[in-house]
Parts: structure tokens; C-alpha cells; sequence
């Protein structure tokens, strides 16, 4: 049989930490594509003067179209195009329908260029950030996972206090040009996205040392090869490997029923939390921190899992991890109001 022989130089070298990188620029794109409906929406509910219900369909569309996506087409292309091309694509499907959408005076064009496109591109940024990740990475693997999803934690802190301040300064249209030009700073952070090298395998000859040429050991080896994948073949193959009896797991039950859950109710707070606090009559600035707790928090609970030498052994400490957050929004507040 044929020896399998795989090259050890690109994972887990320094480039390796730079797709990491730009992994995270990415997922910064990700966040603030997801955040931006419950900044824009006091101001969209001024000029269009339609129900909430409508703009909520918004994100619901955007939500839509980008699982369904992910699922259906983006898994499958990622095995035959790569990471790379789905990741700029993707990218620049939210680039043009953010500054199209800035132009839009109808609630119908608007759904198209600020759900349809954007819900695109957001399908094809989730998935390529996380396989890439994963294809250069072996011994610390989940390391380099957690820290490109910190980009999303920093985007759901920041971005929402950056939109706010820009739509008070220079309109809601121009944060959607603001937007925009974040997915196509990027694009370029995508280009890293190569395929790794070391993954790609190649048969060596077993006796190179012995009579006879490179040729014709290389040829003896395919008929080995082939001969063995032509008895795979005739085995009879399983017609199913699910193992059912996960479903009398308690856990598992409440993961399945309660992610959904969860995610509804994640999905109701980023776009509609902002609007809330503007009716008890924040100011949308100051509002727009509501949505920045929520990035905080994850973003400090990310920093902690990433530290696997703290240990939160008493209530005190988990207090201390929580009240971080808090000290930051009250630190940026106060900055703001001087």
C-alpha cells in the first residue's frame, strides 16, 4: 500500500496565527452586519412610519436567508471552492447592499439591499472563518478558535457606540456607508484565507532505494491503490450512523429545545433593545450602551474561558467578572457626558 506522506509546514507556524487574524477582522464584519437593524431602528421607524413588526422583518429575513444559506449551499461549497472565494464573496455582498440600502427611499427596495444581500454575505463569512481556523491549527486548536471569536465580542461592544455616534453626527444613511466600508477593509483580510498547503498528500514510493525508476514505483503504488479502493467498494455500506440514543440524553433534550430558545430571545434584544431604551427616554447615545453590555459581557466571559489558569472557585470572583463590564460602560458613559 501506498505511503501517505504530509508536510508539517504551514500548520501551526506563524502564518497560521495570521489567518487567525484575519479571522477575527472577519467575524468583526460578522457583528457589526448582525448589530446594525437595532442601532438603525429609531431612526428607520422615523423616516419609513411603518409598524415595528415590519422593520422586525427585517432581521428575521436577514436571519432567514443567512441559516438556510449556511446549511444549503455555503457547507458544500466550502469542500469544492474553499474558504477563500465564499469569504470574499460574501464580504462583498454586504460591501454593495449597505451603500445601495443608504440610497433607498422604499421599504421594499430597502428589505432587498439591507436583509437579501447582507443575509448573504453573512452566510458566507460564518462558516469559511470557522473552517480556516481549524485547517491551520492542530495542537491548539481551540485556542486559536476562541480568540477569532473574540472579534465578534469586540464588534457587539464597540460597534454599536461607533454607529450611534456616527448616525448623531452625520445621519443613519452614512452609518450604513460607514458599515460598508468595514466589509470591504475586510475583504482583504479574507484573501488570507488560502488553503492549507500541508492538507494536500502525495504518494511516495516504498522502496525508492531498490531497482527500478521513480516512474515505476509511483505506478505500482495507484495499482495498489486502486485495487484497494476497488475492494472498499464492493463492502456492503451502512446505510445509516446516527446513534439514536443520544435523544435519551437529558442534556442533549435541553440543549435542543432550549438553543432555540435562546437564540429567539438573543435575536429580540439586539433589535429591540436600543428602541426600548429610547422610549423611556434615553438619549440614543447613551441607549446604544444596552446593546455594548451585551457584547462586554461576552467578550470578557471569552477572555476568561481563553485563560485556562484562573480558576472561579468562589462567588466572589464570578461578581468580579461581572462587574467588569459594568465599570467599563460606566467608564465610556462618563466620557461621553464630558
Amino acid at each position: 500500500m501506498a505511503e501517505l506522506v504530509q508536510r508539517s509546514k504551514f500548520t501551526d507556524s506563524g502564518f497560521a496565527w495570521i489567518v487567525t487574524v484575519a479571522s477575527f477582522l472577519a467575524l468583526y464584519a460578522l457583528a457589526a452586519n448582525i448589530f446594525s437593524l437595532g442601532v438603525l431602528l429609531p431612526d428607520l421607524l422615523e423616516h419609513f412610519q411603518v409598524p415595528q413588526g415590519m422593520l422586525g422583518m427585517l432581521g428575521s429575513a436577514k436571519m432567514l436567508i443567512c441559516d438556510v444559506t449556511c446549511g444549503t449551499l455555503i457547507g458544500p461549497l466550502v469542500r469544492k471552492v474553499g474558504c477563500r472565494p465564499l469569504a470574499m464573496v460574501g464580504l462583498a455582498l454586504s460591501a454593495v447592499g449597505y451603500p445601495s440600502a443608504a440610497f433607498a427611499n422604499n421599504y421594499y427596495s430597502f428589505l432587498i439591499m439591507f436583509s437579501i444581500l447582507p443575509g448573504l454575505g453573512q452566510a458566507g463569512i460564518v462558516i469559511p472563518c470557522n473552517v480556516i481556523v481549524h485547517q491551520y491549527h492542530r495542537k491548539r486548536r481551540a485556542l486559536a478558535s476562541g480568540l477569532s471569536t473574540v472579534g465578534m465580542s469586540l464588534a457587539s461592544f464597540s460597534f454599536p457606540v461607533i454607529m450611534r455616534l456616527t448616525i448623531q453626527s452625520f445621519g443613519w444613511r452614512a452609518s450604513l456607508v460607514l458599515t460598508a466600508a468595514i466589509h470591504v477593509q475586510m475583504v482583504a483580510a479574507a484573501m488570507m484565507f488560502m488553503p492549507n498547503p500541508d492538507l494536500r498528500v502525495k504518494l511516495t514510493p516504498r522502496h525508492p532505494d531498490k531497482t527500478g525508476t521513480m516512474d515505476d514505483a509511483l505506478e505500482t503504488d495507484k495499482k495498489e491503490v486502486n485495487a484497494q479502493e476497488a475492494d472498499e467498494s464492493n463492502e456492503p455500506s451502512k446505510k445509516c450512523n446516527v446513534d439514536f440514543s443520544i435523544f435519551r440524553n437529558p442534556a442533549f433534550l435541553l440543549y435542543l429545545f432550549g438553543t432555540p430558545l435562546a437564540l429567539c430571545g438573543a435575536s429580540v434584544f439586539i433589535g429591540f433593545a436600543l428602541q426600548r431604551a429610547v422610549y423611556q427616554g434615553i438619549e440614543p447615545v447613551h441607549a446604544s450602551f444596552v446593546l455594548s453590555s451585551f457584547g462586554i459581557g461576552a467578550l470578557a466571559l471569552t477572555f476568561k474561558q481563553l485563560d485556562a489558569s484562573l480558576q472561579l472557585e468562589s462567588p466572589a470572583e464570578y461578581l468580579r467578572w461581572l462587574a467588569a463590564p459594568l465599570s467599563c460602560i460606566r467608564y465610556l458613559q462618563a466620557v461621553l457626558d464630558s
